[in-house]
């Protein structure tokens, strides 16, 4: 208070006011008082210095500062998962619980297959780019991981878990499990494929690694196991060598409203797109009559399935041995109740993928598996329903050689043929 101030003047009368405020001034000239508060200016002045440098060092984790050197060296990729976030680890720290559907849950429990399989694809562009020795993949999520096969479920599906150059003997080893480094426990190397995930369009509409650069890599290093890829051919030849037109379709029903834009895609959209792509490439419904044309359906759900035969009847087709829940339960991934084991829903999952690629025309929802379709079979053309609003269509003429969007995944019969 100043000798000019109303309160001032009036507390020289003496009373109240006049106690008080000699009172403030004595506190104000007690040294105890200044200490303590030189204390709090320099607590102040240090909580800013330390978030200052937290947030330059989160900054140079982001930037890839921290990244370590892999020129010459072998990468090793794990599972994104790790204690006290896995299952194990959750229940013991009182994170995880049983949920109604049987199902358990972690607070990281949430890569599945697909995500990971993208990550693997990204490490392995960024394992050329950098020069390094190769990639040991360990994959040991036990959402896919079953103890009486192995402990690398990408061995139960894939024949090789190292990629390596010819050129280099027992090179030193890069572990990506930590939870400080940028490509590590939190994070993978998806975003080398999929490229800035915070904008619209989302991939694989949106990309930083073109689908043909992606092909390239799959078809260098990625061997599926000879045994699922006779399941796959005989399904091919089947249901889809005579067909004129195959329409293969992804509907994803249990969890897709957990991603943007967090909304239940209504059958009405899809359907409206599936009639508009069989009236382009079959005709109308009297001709479709006459024409002999498959519509190959990969979901996790019931609904949309018993749905979709009422619909187009014989012309669907699908994977009889894929774990499928009513579209208000868990997603299988999640779902410890719905498939007979988990190499059962890791291998039904890559039959789906593979299947999807195998048409002419694809029309998917939001999902890393037949994220990884488009991938498989680079000249298909695909429509993606991101949202009810959001509707994108994705096309490129054939290539001179090819008379069909199928053709584009004949070299997995050349790498896996099937036995006579």
């Amino acid at each position: 208070l100043t000798l000019a101030d109303p309160l001032h003047r009036r507390a020289t009368r003496h009373g109240p006011r006049w106690d008080a405020l000699q009172t403030a001034m004595d506190i104000k000239e007690n040294p105890g008082f200044r200490r303590v508060r030189r204390r709090l200016m320099k607590c102040f002045v240090c909580s800013i210095a330390a978030f200052a440098v937290i947030g330059l060092l989160v900054l140079g984790v982001l930037n890839g500062t921290f990244d370590p050197s892999v020129e010459g060296k072998m990468m090793v990729i794990y599972s994104r998962s790790g204690k006290p976030f896995e299952w194990d680890g959750a229940k013991e720290w009182g994170f995880g619980k049983a949920n109604r559907h049987g199902g358990r849950s972690g607070l990281n429990k949430w890569a599945g297959m697909f995500s990971e399989v993208t990550s693997v694809l990204g490490a392995l562009h960024y394992a050329e780019v950098h020069g390094a020795a190769g990639v040991r993949i360990n994959q040991t999520s036990d959402l896919y991981l079953d103890p009486k096969i192995g402990p690398n479920w990408w061995s139960y599906f894939f024949e090789d878990t190292v990629m390596m150059r010819d050129d280099v003997r027992n090179p030193e080893e890069v572990h990506f499990n930590e939870f400080k480094l940028r490509l590590g426990r939190f994070g993978g190397f998806g975003p080398y494929i999929y490229g800035d995930s915070s904008t619209r369009p989302w991939y694989p509409v949106k990309y930083r690694l073109n689908r043909h650069e992606v092909n390239r890599i799959i078809r260098k290093y990625v061997r599926v196991k000879p045994i699922i890829m006779r399941q796959v051919n005989k399904f091919q030849d089947d249901h889809f060598k005579d067909a004129d037109f195959v329409l293969t379709m992804h509907y994803r029903g249990t969890d897709n409203n957990w991603h943007y834009p967090y909304q239940e895609i209504q059958y009405d959209i899809v359907y409206e797109k599936i009639e508009e792509v069989l009236t382009k490439n079959v005709g109308d419904k009297t001709e479709r009559e006459k024409r002999k044309w498959v519509m190959f359906v990969a979901t996790d759900s019931i609904e949309f399935l018993e749905d979709a035969k009422k619909r187009y009847g014989s012309h669907v087709v699908y994977w009889k041995n894929v774990p499928r829940v009513h579209e208000y339960d868990n997603a299988i991934h999640f779902n410890w109740g719905a498939a007979k084991s988990n190499f059962i829903k890791g291998e039904s999952a890559l039959i789906d993928c593979i299947l999807l690629a195998s048409g002419d025309y694809l029309i998917k929802l939001r999902s890393s598996i037949s994220d990884v379709s488009v991938t498989v079979n680079p000249v298909m053309n695909y429509t993606m329903i991101l949202g009810n609003n959001e509707v994108y269509d994705v096309s490129a003429p054939l290539p001179a050689n090819m008379k069909s969007g199928r053709e584009g995944i004949k070299y997995l019969r050349v790498l896996n043929p099937v036995k006579q």
